[in-house]
Order: structure tokens, then C-alpha cells, then sequence
């Protein structure tokens, strides 16, 4: 606009109270918006800050700690004893086949007479979430003619074994004089890499 035409308007706000308040008010409208959205930005800057220096404080905290590298050996300790408690296998029949290779040695050594022993399907529990991809279930049904004098020790070598082997069912039939018992435990499947590959 130019000055000419701006007289117009500069004569009719001396004229006009009404124009000069109303104006007032738009100008006094901008001017506190313009000092809240300050005073937001201002906040939210703090905020950020605020945020920033207390990670900054946590990391300096947690790299300042010394007991880390302890820690991870003994987490990493904790692993493997866990792991070693798992049967082992490069495939999960493997695993299987030694799973049932220890049921049937037991008890060939135990002289258990009709043994028998089969390796059942084991469910994967996704109730708590999935395992991880190299564990996996493992059930075993093991029957063979009732005798106290097996029956114990084979409890007692279950127990001792380095991998674990719980008992599920033990199930002594009276009439038949069977005893029938399902047992699980857990695999560890790693397969070895092949010739070539890291």
C-alpha cells in the first residue's frame, strides 16, 4: 500500500474510537500468542535438555561401574552350565537318538525285563512365549515289567544325569504288572557349519 492510500485509513482510526480499540485488541491478540508459543517452545527446550543430561548422567553412572565385566562372565558362566544340561545334538534327531540311546542303556543296565522305549512328539509350550530356536522338547515313554529293584536306581540316575530328564507320568499297572513312565527333557540344537562357510 502506499502512503496515499494509507491516509484513509490513518484519518479514519482518528476518527473512530471503536476502530482504535478493535485494532488494539488484534495487535494485543498476536502479542500474547506470540509470548505463549515463546514460552512452549521454552518448555519444551528444558524439557529436552532435562532429558538428555539425566541419559547423559546414566550413561557416565553405568560406564563409570566396574562389576560389568563380572557380571557378563558370570552370566556367561551361568549359560553354559545351563547348556550343558541340555542334550545335545546337531539336528534335533540327534538329539533324539541321544535321548533314547541313555533311556536304553539305562535300562539294558538296570536288566529291566521287556523294556521298552519310544520317543514321542513333544508339544512346544507358547503359552509363556516361544523358546528359543535352538531348544527344543524332547518326551520319551519308557515301559518294562514292574521291579522295585529298578525302579529306584533308574529315579536315582535320572536325577544325577548331567543332562535333565524330568519325569512327566509314572503310571504302575497292577494287573499287568507294567510300569509305564513318560519322561521329557530339552535339546540344544547347533549345527556345525559346513566346510567353507564361517
Amino acid at each position: 500500500m502506499s502512503l496515499l492510500n494509507m491516509a484513509p485509513l490513518l484519518a479514519a482510526l482518528r476518527k473512530s474510537r471503536v476502530l482504535r480499540v478493535g485494532l488494539a485488541t488484534v495487535v494485543g491478540i498476536l502479542w500474547l500468542n506470540l509470548i505463549l508459543d515463546w514460552r512452549d517452545r521454552v518448555a519444551a527446550d528444558q524439557a529436552s535438555y532435562r532429558t538428555a543430561v539425566h541419559k547423559y548422567q546414566r550413561l557416565q553412572a553405568e560406564a563409570n561401574q566396574k562389576e560389568w565385566p563380572a557380571r557378563a562372565e558370570q552370566a556367561e558362566h551361568a549359560l553354559t552350565q545351563a547348556e550343558d544340561r541340555l542334550w545335545q545334538g546337531e539336528s534335533l534327531g540327534l538329539a533324539q537318538a541321544n535321548f533314547q540311546d541313555w533311556l536304553n542303556r539305562e535300562l539294558v543296565r538296570l536288566k529291566a525285563i521287556r523294556p521298552t522305549v519310544k520317543l514321542a512328539v513333544a508339544e512346544v509350550d507358547t503359552k509363556n512365549g516361544e523358546m528359543p530356536g535352538d531348544i527344543r522338547p524332547l518326551r520319551g515313554e519308557i515301559s518294562f515289567d514292574t521291579n522295585p529293584a529298578i525302579m529306584t536306581p533308574l529315579l536315582a540316575d535320572m536325577v544325577v544325569n548331567k543332562q535333565a530328564i524330568q519325569v512327566e507320568s509314572l503310571n504302575i499297572k497292577p494287573g499287568t504288572a507294567r510300569t509305564e513312565m513318560i519322561v521329557s527333557g530339552y535339546a540344544l540344537v547347533r549345527a556345525l557349519p559346513t566346510k567353507g562357510k564361517p
